[in-house]
This record gives structure tokens, C-alpha cells and sequence, in this order.
């Protein structure tokens, strides 16, 4: 992380991902650099999808923070009305769990992963084809409980999915 911690998030620029010609967006000056988004928390793990389209990040308090693109709820910050939120939002955004609090994060496209202190895996996002391993075929747009009563080590988003390892040392996949 940077010194002035700071998530920097590279690739596109804001200005190319919020237009629809990447080539429009150059010709009027925008750039591949990096982009500095605050965060009033010192992170410790971050995890982010292609082009920062969605950036999950851990604090150092177990609390979860949400950027980029959230049209399917994949940022756990609720429905704002717009179908997510705007890339040029200057900082993360805070994901409200409650009192839970989380030691690992997984994302994967429009799906994010989290396993509280407790070993509970929760997850929100795209789940019309039961992705989140949820039987109700709907999208989540704050952390949600998957697995009450199990203890997870570690989990994985995949393309359409997930698979994690329960304390049991047995291999779980869904979606």
C-alpha cells in the first residue's frame, strides 16, 4: 500500500472506465495511470477484479470496503438506485456487516466471498444462478450468511461461483 495509505488502483482511468469509447476518452486527454482512492482504514488485504471493476478490501479491524462497479450488489454497500457506484467516488465505501467482523476475502465476477472471525462464510452479489450457493435466485446487496452452523479456513470465487475448505479439511463447491 502506498505511504499515505491510499489504495492505488491501475489500469484504466476513471475517465476511461466511466465512458463508452475507450478511444473518445484518450483523444480527450484521459490516461493509464494510477489512481489514488482513500480509505479511512488501514487495509490489509484487497482484492479486486480486471480493471478495478470491483475492489473488496479488509482492514486491519476485520471490517469489509467496497469500489468500483456494484450492479449486481457485488460491493455489499446496498442499492443506491443507480445499479452500483460511480467510479469516481474519492474513497472506499464502508460495507455495513453488523458486529461481524472478517479475516479473509474472495471476489470473483459480480460475486464476493468474506469468512468472519467466528469461520462463518458470507457472501453477496449475483446469485440469479445461485452463484452464492443460495437457493433463492436473486441478487444479495449486503453480506448475507451462507453456511450457518459450519466453519470455514478458506474460500475462492470462480467464474460462476465458489469453492472453499471447511475446518473439516472438506472441499466445498457451489454455483
Amino acid at each position: 500500500f502506498a505511504a499515505e495509505d491510499v489504495v492505488r488502483l491501475w489500469g484504466r482511468s476513471r475517465e476511461l472506465r466511466a465512458t463508452q469509447s475507450r478511444q473518445d476518452a484518450l483523444q480527450q486527454g484521459a490516461s493509464t495511470r494510477l489512481d489514488p482512492v482513500a480509505v479511512d482504514a488501514r487495509l490489509v488485504q484487497v482484492r479486486c477484479r480486471e480493471n478495478a471493476a470491483q475492489v473488496i478490501a479488509l482492514d486491519d479491524q476485520g471490517r469489509l470496503w467496497g469500489y468500483g462497479s456494484g450492479t449486481f450488489g457485488e460491493l455489499g454497500i446496498g442499492d443506491d438506485g443507480r445499479g452500483g457506484t460511480p467510479y469516481d467516488a474519492p474513497a472506499l465505501l464502508a460495507i455495513d456487516s453488523g458486529d461481524a467482523r472478517f479475516s479473509a476475502i474472495a471476489v470473483s465476477m459480480d460475486i464476493t466471498f468474506a469468512i468472519a472471525t467466528d469461520g462463518s462464510l458470507w457472501g453477496f452479489g449475483r446469485n440469479l444462478d445461485h452463484e452464492l450457493g443460495l437457493r433463492e435466485g436473486s441478487a444479495f446487496d449486503r453480506p448475507t450468511p451462507l453456511t450457518p452452523g459450519r466453519a470455514w479456513l478458506a474460500v475462492a470465487g470462480t467464474f460462476g461461483g465458489g469453492v472453499a475448505i471447511a475446518a473439516d479439511g472438506s472441499a466445498h463447491a457451489w454455483g
